[in-house]
């Protein structure tokens, strides 16, 4: 915008219309006038504005002087054309001349083109209305200086960065923090025109790059590829790498933190990678030729050269030792210039600098710093210093020696390999990169340790700096101490993605959890060091890595038990993670479980100086406990401990169900899942919006945990236990929490449904619900329900809130059910004493369904489902609702179009099974109508209206053909996948992955087998996921929407022969319904008879198709149907008893016995019509 006025002279604010304060100069010196005064009073909060200001102005100075210089020399050129006219013969007359033939040319040249000092152009104007300011000396460097010495403006930014610019883990996943952190940026690199290299500008710099993410924030969020993270800006920007990256490359190793503080900040980009997916950083950590190192004062062996130059150059005349004490102190900053190329490193180059080699005096002062000319590898010279650093704590855990590299130098190093093997292990499963996770990994570990000497490797050097640093507990750990312990278990994490055969076998014997003598120094450094400090990263770092050795656990439980092939020279390796042994990951893993259910007993005794890390430690125990019980117990893995799938986490998952389910089990676990409820519920009324994931991600887990363990409970078929009363005592503290939170609205309502199916298992009266929530709030607890898609629709929600309400008027919950049906407290309805009227009014949970299933073709399927589900039982198991169904005006026609919809799509394809999507939600839901139109039957049956039956009977065409076909179970289907996966797998059997009780399964592509663990356990292998629908898991999503069809085709024949049995009491002897019933009787029979589904799982189908056929039949009979159809029956019940194929007497003896009577009593009966 100034560009385009900078040359004009005109009243450039006119022309503006005021629109830009920038071309305003009163509104500009106003601006300068308030900045130098915050300048002055060295305001802290103003120093960013102040400073950009200056930039600003600096840059309307640079302007400003282009613009003068350039009309100073079109002076002097003209003031010389028009001194060699003068001195020219006819100088005069000719320029009489020029100026009678050009006119108004000339008028217009002197107009536009003056040089006279009067005429300035805008920025001129601008600037030196703008800088008569009261200041002594120049404004623009006294707002600089102000603001970067006396308000410490690069430390605001760097405060900033970090406390406001949080980049993930709030709303719109980080994006408003990330564009802070882009102006933030701009601001630092607009600095570099006035600030030197300098401490507060690194540390700055580093700030903006970072923000305040950490290892853990990197490790959860998704790494994807964004031009616009701060790291990708940087690496893009010219500018921002020469001032800033290359000149601290220039002057590692001597100023050794600034180097891998940077590297680490852009380490995290994978913005730009080559064709083999190297991230565009990495080279630059390989191999550089630029070695600063401060000689020895009594190192002599170089000379002078090149001494016509400017610059001090010198010569090496024998090998300078490089590796040593040449390492300054991290405060020590200097102005030094850059050289930087890449090339291959040998690793004897680390050590020393050969002679020959020549190098740049940086600083003649005694001891000199040079810059050597020299190729080397930094990654492996880091790892040199590590070793160094190891080798240093060896000497000083049997002396009193403290390490020869600082604590933060070896700290700064460990965060860089950490982030740079996690960078690999996602980039490469993100970008599908050439180099798979493993080969990049290494390809780092093998740099890193280019340096050491023969039998070590960067991986044993960390791992034994871990080992030693754990055992100075006795001693006493600091702070900085502390943060060693943390960078080694992140490396910890991060080498178990790629060796998992190196991080096990490390844990069993290492001193962290004492599986071996059972002194676990975990417990030694919380217990000394993180509860008195009200700080616990090392805690969480330990509960990431218990995290993801459950993962590994998981992941890798196929491969371990599938019997490997032999290995041959022209074969690849055994797969990752093989060579675990199973005990030492048993061991493990329970010693790790049981630490951490120590520490949730006693955590409610610690203090916390950061509240969110309680938060963090409280969801993260109770996922981690929900988790073991889920893998152990959610699939039907049967056999003994060694020979299940996961195996190795059955002794942790058993302790984690003993000591929350056993009788002998302490309170403390218990009590603590409550207050854990109860303290998110605090939370809910005094935190701020952003602040709310915190505090409600530990009452999601705690809730999801709970609902487990009742769950579990159940399914072991152990006694209520103590946690169950627990959570009866609590009702009315679930019902706070569901309205305190969105995000725990489903958890809670889960967990109500779980205590109201409990509840419902015992032999005397069951606890009532609404006793222990009392009245009031059961009432506004419903009135909640009531708004449960409002004004958004959460499906998940909807479905779980259905189901409850199901629960409730099915499971004995009689007064809860009173208040759900008629929308009022159990006593006003006692009063009314009238139960046979209807008692539901236009506000109760009952009436709202039916008027949303009014519009049952909108409704998304699964909440259709679920709400004709609660319709269903509510009717069946309370008679008296029928009268509000009867009353309704539109729920009964809307059901009866629904299923007419249905028989028309139906007959649009050929093929049942070839309907795709939601066909097994429309023949449930089929189902559930079925179901209601037959219980209102047998109401309309006793209250005399048997016109409705009859008008009923033309809706059930599609319903009476569809219910008795053979469901479409796919054979070969089911069939293959049992073959082929066996196969694939060896001993690891399809029925392991069956579900089990312990989670709520929905029809759908997990109805069956579990596809949640299986893909978590065979993810890995490259057949579960194939290009296309090839791989294990869409084979396992195909049989269990195929079987979810069959389920909903079940249902539906058992609602049909209910609905059939109802019709025949009405319309025994209408004669169009004798024609429907005997087409009924038939199919029955010819289904059976050509029956080809498994008989294990069809055998009581088809037994209760017989039952059907034969209770139709009877009536039939009974009533003496005179249709000459009926006489053709005995032919379908004789072709079904020869289709049985086994010899009458031994059918009779047999385990079908049953079926076989009940064919011979139909054939019977079919012989009567003649």
């Amino acid at each position: 915008m100034i560009d385009s006025f900078s040359a004009s002279t005109t009243a450039v604010e006119e022309t503006a219309g005021g629109a830009a304060y920038l071309l305003n100069s009163d509104t500009c010196n106003e601006v300068t006038e308030v900045l130098v005064s915050a300048a002055s009073e060295c305001l802290h909060v103003a120093s960013p504005t102040v400073l950009a200001w200056s930039i600003i102005l600096q840059g309307l100075r640079q302007q400003a002087f282009v613009a003068r210089e350039g009309r100073e020399t079109r002076q002097s050129i003209r003031a010389s054309e028009r001194f060699g006219m003068a001195d020219s013969p006819d100088g005069g007359n000719a320029e009489q001349s020029s100026l009678r033939n050009s006119g108004s040319s000339l008028r217009r040249l002197s107009s536009t083109s003056s040089d006279t000092p009067q005429q300035q152009t805008f920025v001129e104007q601008l600037l030196d209305k703008v800088l008569l300011v009261a200041v002594e000396g120049d404004p623009v460097a006294f707002l600089a200086r102000a603001a970067v010495d006396g308000s410490r403006v690069l430390a605001i930014v760097a405060t900033l960065s970090t406390s406001f610019c949080t980049p993930f883990g709030f709303d719109h996943q980080g994006k408003w923090g990330l564009k802070m952190r882009h102006i933030l940026m701009d601001l630092v690199k607009a600095s570099l025109e006035l600030i030197d290299y300098q401490p507060d500008l690194i540390e700055a710099a580093l700030a903006v790059l970072t923000g305040s993410e950490n290892y853990w924030q990197l490790q959860r969020r998704p790494l994807h590829f964004r031009e616009a993270e701060p790291a990708a800006i940087f690496l893009n920007d010219m500018t921002l790498m020469n001032r800033l990256f290359y000149e601290a490359q220039s002057r590692f190793p001597y100023e050794t933190l600034p180097f891998i503080r940077f590297c680490r900040a852009l380490a995290v980009s994978l913005a730009d990678q080559d064709e083999e997916g190297v991230p565009a950083m990495w080279p630059k950590l390989a191999t550089t030729d630029a070695f600063t190192s401060a000689l020895p004062i009594s190192f002599t062996a170089y000379q002078l050269i090149q001494e016509d130059e400017d610059a001090s150059y010198i010569q090496l005349t024998a090998n300078f030792e490089s590796f040593g004490k040449q390492t300054a102190d991290s405060s020590s900053y200097k102005r030094f210039t850059k050289s930087n190329s890449l090339a291959l490193a040998e690793s004897t180059n680390l050590r020393r600098v050969p002679h020959g080699t020549k190098g740049l005096v940086l600083s003649e002062t005694k001891p000199l710093v040079v810059r050597w000319y020299h190729q080397y590898s930094p990654l492996a010279y880091l790892g040199m210093l590590l070793n160094s650093y190891s080798s240093s704590l060896s000497m000083g855990t049997n002396g009193s020696q403290d390490p020869s590299i600082p604590t933060e130098i070896a700290v700064e190093i460990l965060d860089l390999l950490n982030v740079m093997l996690l960078t690999a292990t996602k980039g490469a499963t993100v970008q599908k990169a050439a180099f798979s996770a493993l080969e990049m990994s290494q390809n780092i570990l093998d740099k890193a340790s280019e340096g050491l000497n023969h039998g070590q490797d960067i991986v044993s050097v960390v791992l034994d700096i871990f080992e030693q640093e754990l055992g100075r507990q006795a001693k006493g750990i600091d702070e900085t101490h502390l943060s060693i312990l943390v960078r080694c278990v992140q490396f910890t994490h991060a080498l178990l993605q790629v060796m998992p055969d190196r991080v096990w076998p490390f844990l069993g014997r290492s001193i962290l959890l004492g599986v071996r003598d059972g002194e676990s120094q975990l417990k030694a450094v919380l217990g000394s060091t993180e509860i008195p400090m009200g700080q616990y990263d090392f805690l969480i770092g330990c509960l990431y890595l218990f995290e993801s050795l459950l993962t590994d656990a998981t992941t890798h439980a196929v491969v371990r038990k599938t019997p490997s092939k032999a290995v041959t020279r022209f074969t690849a390796s055994h797969p990752l993670g093989t060579g675990v042994s199973q005990m030492v990951m048993k061991n493990v893993l329970l010693s790790f479980q049981r630490i951490m259910l120590d520490v949730y007993e006693s955590i409610y005794t610690w203090k916390f100086v950061h509240i969110d890390q309680k938060f963090e430690i409280n969801a993260r125990l109770s996922t981690l406990f929900c988790r073991l019980v889920n893998q152990c117990f959610g699939i039907e893995d049967l056999g003994n401990s060694s020979a299940k799938l996961n195996g190795s986490l059955i002794p942790a998952s058993e302790y984690t169900v003993h000591a929350f389910l056993s009788g002998d089990s302490t309170d403390l676990t218990q009590n603590y899942l409550m207050s854990t409820i109860q303290e998110s519920v605090s939370q809910a009324l005094k935190t701020e919006p952003a602040r709310t994931e915190d505090w409600s991600q530990q009452a999601v887990s705690a809730l999801r945990l709970m609902s487990n363990l009742l769950r579990l409970n159940t399914m072991l078929g152990y006694p209520p236990s103590r946690l169950e009363g627990h959570m009866l005592a609590s009702v009315s503290l679930l019902a706070r929490t569901f309205a305190s939170h969105p995000s725990l609205k489903q958890p809670v309502t889960e967990l109500l449904a779980v205590l109201v199916q409990n509840a419902n298992l015992v032999d005397g009266q069951p606890a009532s619900l609404l006793g222990h929530m009392g009245e009031d709030a059961a009432i506004h607890f419903l009135q909640l329900i009531l708004l449960v898609d409002q004004p958004l629709c959460d499906h998940g929600l909807s479905v779980s809130i259905w189901k409850l309400l199901s629960d409730v008027v099915s499971k004995r919950q009689r007064w809860f059910a009173i208040s759900v049906l008629t929308g009022e407290a159990p006593r006003k309805v006692i009063k009314k004493k009238s139960e046979s009227a209807s008692h539901s009014g236009k506000g109760s949970v009952f009436h709202v369904a039916l008027d949303r299933l009014s519009t049952i073709g909108r409704l998304q399927p699964q909440i259709a489902s679920a709400m004709l589900e609660f319709v269903a039982l509510a009717a069946d198991s309370w008679p008296w609702i029928l009268g509000d169904i009867d009353q309704h005006p539109y729920f009964l026609n809307a059901a009866t179009e629904y299923i007419a919809q249905v028989e028309t799509a139906a007959n649009t394809t050929q093929n049942r099974s070839s309907q795709a999507g939601m066909e097994y939600y429309k023949v449930q839901i089929t189902s559930s109508i079925t179901q209601i139109l037959a219980m209102y039957t047998h109401y309309t049956r006793q209250a005399g209206k048997v016109s409705y039956a009859k008008d009923l009977l033309p809706n059930l065409s599609y319903v009476s053909k569809a219910a008795i076909e053979s469901p479409d179970f796919n054979t070969s289907l089911h069939s293959n996948l049992q073959r082929n996966f066996e196969d694939r797998f060896g001993d690891c059997n399809l029925s392991a992955f069956k579900r089990t009780q312990l989670e709520p399964c929905s029809l759908g592509e997990s109805f069956y087998y579990n596809l949640e663990i299986a893909d978590q356990m065979l993810r890995l292998d490259s057949s579960w996921r194939e290009k296309g629908e090839d791989g294990f898991h869409s084979e396992f999503a195909r049989a269990n929407v195929n079987l979810s069809i069959v389920e909903a085709q079940v249902n539906l024949f058992h609602s049909w022969r209910f609905l059939a049995v109802e019709l025949m009491k009405s319309l025994a002897a209408d004669s169009e319904y004798q024609k429907v019933m005997v087409e009924v009787v038939t199919d029955c029979l010819q289904v059976n008879a050509r029956n080809t589904l498994p008989q294990a799982v069809f055998e009581r189908l088809a037994q209760s198709r017989a039952d059907l056929a034969f209770t139709l039949l009877q009536s039939l009979v009974e009533v003496q149907c005179p249709l000459p159809e009926v006489k053709s029956v005995v032919f379908a019940a004789w072709d079904t008893m020869r289709a049985h194929g086994t010899d009458l007497s031994i059918a009779l003896e047999s385990d079908g016995a049953t079926y076989s009577r009940t064919l011979l009593k139909t054939l019977c009966l079919s012989l009567q019509a003649h």
